[in-house]
């Protein structure tokens, strides 16, 4: 055999040798990131519920037609930006973006967006509250949706920034009916695959996803999905979301405990993030037909015997976690009111003996609906009970997991407090604890003056004007105490140092969000 038949020879053995090779190798595993959350949802039907365990997972396969920037000011998602309204505030024109890909396929168009939007109308508290004043919702061709209404709304932007304004699929929404929806086929950049509760929600990423050009803007601009899945782990433990974090089980960690902190900010595997603001914590009344907190001296009494500061701290613990304030908007926004601030922090059990005498108070036992799924809400109870005790209520806790609690605060004769709070409120029209839709009848749905007030505001575009109403509103808040605010709280997140591009706004997003390799 020749030299160069030799060479051909074994370039022929050395060609085959590696298409064999590579036909054995396995395929790159996909990039898989782990999120442990709090617990599981009640329900993936975004659209039918306030609960952010549902509403921060499944916000990444639903859009909305609007959503926040860096500075939460309202921007076009879904929609074009060249949207209009008319100049007597009546008449919105949105042109929706062409060649929106729904998870299945289907190309997004007016009539599928219109659907949602009756769903979310009929279903949401924000929905709801704009739905009082719309005349007509039609479609002007494939990619136009015309929304008329009988009174100006200068802030319709806002409504349609709400995470549970779900867009999907008309013929979904037509076979769910009244009822939930069990397709979750929506716009995002992660399509749903399964969940199974108590291991995880699963995720992954939707190549046909179109996403906006030019750079990310807050939970705006362009999304990308980064990772082949997104992984939502439901874990009850804060200590076992903690630890999963250090081992690298899990990439991400939410609601840790601020007592870990200090120890947790010094390891060089973790990294902490510090959400603030957050929410404020509150323990809202059931103002239900014939229910005993539908008395507004005995709500007002209950709110004079408490003292935030010694409730805050053993719920929050290190001082970088919480402040107290008795704004309904936080500091940092422009629309911050301190009105009503003397009804704020009483400590007074003396003057609340003497407003529940007047109220006609005997003792009855009072029922606060409260969970350990959130361990911040469990501990305000506790000493919140015991506050409430010494100025001669009689509180029973009753303890049960966060589920639970959204199933029950919905029973008019099931309770008369219960444990929750509340995220950024964009806009005090849009405030859930001034809606009479939510499940706490709040003060909106029963004093006309606050009702005049929130329509006044819903309609006036000058900030000057909105915020003397605002303050006269806020005055109100604290004299019929719909709720009681205990205080900010500030949330605190961990994840990886291989979790790369993660942004620490109020809520949670995974799109732009990457896995650099592990180090060793």
């Amino acid at each position: 055999m020749s030299k160069w038949r030799s060479a051909a020879f074994l370039l022929v053995a050395l060609l085959v040798v590696a298409l064999v090779v590579t036909s054995c190798a396995k395929p790159p595993a996909p990039t898989s990131l782990k999120v442990a959350i709090i617990g599981n949802p009640q329900t993936l039907d975004i659209g039918r519920t306030t609960a952010s365990v549902t509403l921060y997972t499944m916000w990444h396969v639903f859009e909305s037609l609007f959503t926040m920037d860096a500075n939460y000011n309202p921007i076009p998602h879904l929609v074009k930006n060249d949207w209009t309204v008319s100049e007597d505030g009546l008449t919105y024109k949105f042109n929706l973006r062409e060649g929106i890909k729904f998870h299945n396929g289907k190309e997004m168009t007016a009539d599928d967006v219109i659907a949602s939007l009756e769903r979310w109308g009929e279903h949401a508290t924000w929905g709801k509250n704009l739905w009082q004043v719309k005349e007509s919702l039609t479609a002007n061709g494939k990619y136009q949706v015309i929304l008329e209404l009988t009174e100006p709304v200068a802030i319709v932007p806002l409504y349609l920034t709400t995470s549970n304004l779900a867009i999907m699929p008309k013929e979904i929404i037509t076979e769910a009916g009244t009822g939930q929806v069990n397709k979750f086929i929506g716009t995002g950049p992660f399509e749903f695959v399964e969940f199974v509760p108590d291991r995880h929600i699963k995720l992954k990423k939707f190549a046909g996803y179109t996403p906006l050009p030019g750079a990310p803007n807050g939970y705006g601009g362009k999304r990308e999905a980064l990772v082949d899945e997104l992984l939502f782990i439901p874990i009850d433990d804060p200590a076992v979301r903690i630890a999963g974090v250090q081992t690298g089980d899990y990439h991400f960690g939410e609601w840790i405990p601020p007592d870990e902190y200090e120890r947790l900010k010094g390891i060089s595997n973790v990294v902490t993030k510090i959400i603030k603001p957050a929410g404020w914590t509150t323990a809202s009344f059931n103002r239900g037909p014939g229910a005993m907190m539908a008395n507004k001296k005995l709500r007002q009494a209950i709110l004079a015997a408490f003292d935030m500061e010694p409730i805050m701290k053993a719920a929050y613990g290190h001082e970088d976690f919480w402040r107290l304030d008795s704004g309904v908007l936080f500091q940092e926004q422009g629309m911050y009111s301190d009105a009503g601030k003397e009804f704020y922090n009483q400590a007074d059990p003396e003057r609340a003996r003497q407003l529940a005498k007047e109220a006609g108070y005997k003792g009855q036992t009072i029922r606060w609906l409260t969970t350990q799924t959130y361990p911040a809400y469990y501990t305000t109870a506790l000493v919140g009970k015991q506050q409430l005790e010494e100025a001669g209520f009689n509180v029973e806790l009753v303890v049960v997991d966060w589920a639970t609690v959204v199933t029950l605060r919905s029973d008019p004769k099931g309770y008369e407090l219960f444990s929750t709070a509340f995220g950024t409120t964009w806009d005090p029209v849009l405030g859930l604890m001034l809606s009479p839709e939510w499940p706490a009848k709040a003060v909106a749905s029963q004093d006309p003056e606050m009702i005049r007030l929130l329509g006044e505001m819903r309609s006036e575009s000058d900030p000057a004007v909105r915020k003397e109403l605002w303050d006269q509103a806020q005055a109100i808040f604290w004299d019929d105490v719909p709720v009681i605010k205990f205080g900010d709280y500030f949330n605190l997140h961990i994840h990886r140092p291989e979790l790369q591009g993660y942004q620490a706004m109020q809520t949670s997003f995974f799109w732009n969000v990457s896995l650099a390799p592990a180090k060793k």
